[in-house]
């Protein structure tokens, strides 16, 4: 399906769960997160440009919702840039270590040169080639020659080399940009009935101004070994109620229609202590099914 297509796939369905909270009207879709509303045909020519991709598309996110474009822009400026460059770093280490096959681009370090390098790794064999572009040419050959001298002396065994990738990993604009998929997650779930609860005003306000720290105690790191499946919701009921979306890395806390209205604040209370936390467990969703909006989705 074309993006324009799944653009207006995407409309009908926000704006038919939209519908029942403005006496029927299907004309407008909200953006979930500045709720300003667009029509049809601003889907169709882009101005709700994303077909957001929840979590962001380098995390293997699917589009579920669509976002307006100063949302979009200004949160992947700002934070997904973070999450992006996370998927980088732990597809170096998986390729580095053999634990998958693919490309990387790194700085090898062998012979007092540094050089950048694009690394590869396909069918257990790892090969290092040298980026004629991005390196000094005298580098180079200062390298190539080491390498020359070490095969005609037979002296590879025991010859030490290092790795390197640098990237810049802001981890509480990180932390924002997984608050955002969270949030678009359950909103894709649950629908306006969701978004537009005023105990998530902080959350949206927070996705919106990252630059603003407006929102502590979001974030949730499990215990190693609890069991706690990664990429699920966790509708918790005790020792008080809230959503738990959890991600590979941690999970983000979010109000749920049974929440306290400062849950945040009782949260910051307990960050400290040890907790054990009752709640059930869902997948997180393939599409847009706006369950309070539309109680029977097809």
């Amino acid at each position: 399906m074309k993006k324009r297509d799944k653009r207006v796939a995407i409309f009908h369905r926000g704006a038919a769960a939209l519908a029942k909270y403005r006496n029927g009207d299907t004309s407008l879709y909200l953006c979930p997160i500045c709720c300003k509303g667009f029509t049809e045909g601003d889907a169709e020519a882009g101005v709700l440009v994303s077909l957001e991709h929840v979590p962001p598309q380098s995390l293997g996110g699917k589009p579920l919702l669509l976002t307006c474009s100063e949302c979009n822009s200004e949160s992947g400026r700002k934070t997904e840039f973070n999450a992006a460059n996370l998927a980088n770093l732990k597809s170096f280490g998986d390729i580095v270590t053999g634990n998958s096959e693919g490309t990387v681009q790194c700085i090898l370090n062998m012979g007092g040169e540094k050089v950048a390098v694009s690394l590869s790794r396909k069918a257990g064999a790892t090969e290092f080639r040298a980026c004629a572009k991005a390196n000094n040419p005298a580098a180079l050959e200062r390298l190539n020659g080491h390498m020359k001298a070490l095969s005609n002396d037979e002296k590879w065994d025991g010859e030490q080399f290092n790795i390197t990738k640098k990237l810049k990993l802001d981890y509480r604009l990180l932390r924002l940009a997984f608050l955002k998929s969270g949030f678009l997650l359950v909103s894709a779930w649950l629908g306006y009935g969701f978004v537009l609860d005023s105990r998530l005003d902080i959350v949206r306000d927070q996705i919106m101004r990252p630059e603003e720290n407006l929102l502590d105690s979001f974030w949730f790191l499990p215990e190693k070994d609890t069991g706690l499946p990664a990429k699920r919701i966790v509708s918790v009921t005790d020792p008080l109620a809230f959503f738990l979306v959890n991600f590979d890395d941690g999970a983000v806390i979010l109000p749920s229609p049974a929440s306290p209205t400062n849950l945040y604040q009782i949260i910051n209370r307990l960050k400290n202590t040890k907790t054990t936390i009752t709640g059930t467990i869902y997948s997180w969703p393939e599409r847009a099914t706006m369950f309070f909006d539309a109680p029977h989705p097809e």
